[in-house]
């Protein structure tokens, strides 16, 4: 299947949520941001070298005794420029094999993916099992498309399902799960820019309900998928 060639949009909504899972703090994509993947999308490097690269620079950075903060695409500006110039050197016909590659894990994190949510039959808060049929099918959407941005998709579909579940829980537990969020961050809310407050309590608010509830764990898909 040849792959498609994104909108500026679609390779923003991609690197976008990527930068979610990677970053502790703050989903909004700053303007140097916003900046730096315009410029690769207009550079034309194909979008699954972009999110690989930033993949494995950003985990390599938050690996690091003092990681930058935040995990701004500066960071790993070099590194996605380097490899996504020698994409384009090397031709589309060289690339293949490595799109075929990335196409087959992909489809197998998908087809993994929708059969780990199938094996669910739990409906406790009730509307659960809604959320997950709406997940299921916009997985298996996806796994008629092109695969190689398979663990995006994957993140994005997940997303939206935390913050489904979040919002069936009684009103009772979700002043819980967001107080017990905002006394976790103490004095970092303070530090943190007014616009990024919001999108990192609810991204924390995802991560607990992933801990609690990890049929959507998209990593831990992945690692099933591969074993």
């Amino acid at each position: 299947m040849a792959q498609t060639v994104p909108t500026l949009s679609e390779y923003a909504a991609a690197v976008g949520e990527l930068v979610l899972h990677l970053r502790d703090e703050g989903s909004i994509l700053s303007s140097m941001d916003q900046h730096l993947l315009a410029t690769w999308w207009e550079a034309g490097y194909p979008l699954e070298t972009t999110l690989r690269v930033m993949r494995d620079t950003g985990e390599r950075l938050k690996r690091r005794k003092r990681p930058p903060r935040g995990l701004p695409l500066t960071a790993m500006k070099k590194a996605v420029e380097r490899e996504g110039a020698r994409a384009l050197s090397r031709g589309a016909a060289s690339l293949v094999g490595r799109a075929v590659d990335g196409r087959a894990a992909g489809a197998a994190l998908l087809t993994f993916a929708i059969a780990e949510i199938r094996a669910d039959v739990r409906d406790e808060p009730l509307g659960r099992r809604a959320l997950l049929g709406r997940a299921a099918q916009s997985l298996m959407a996806a796994a008629e498309d092109d695969s190689t941005t398979a663990f995006v998709v994957l993140l994005a579909v997940s997303r939206c399902y935390y913050d489904g579940l979040f919002a069936i829980q009684p009103s009772v537990e979700r002043d819980r799960i967001r107080t017990g969020v905002i006394q976790e961050l103490g004095v970092a809310l303070h530090r943190m820019a007014p616009d990024a407050v919001d999108s990192t309590v609810s991204e924390l608010i995802r991560r607990r309900l992933r801990a609690s509830d990890p049929v959507l764990d998209a990593q831990r898909l992945e690692e099933g998928s591969r074993a």
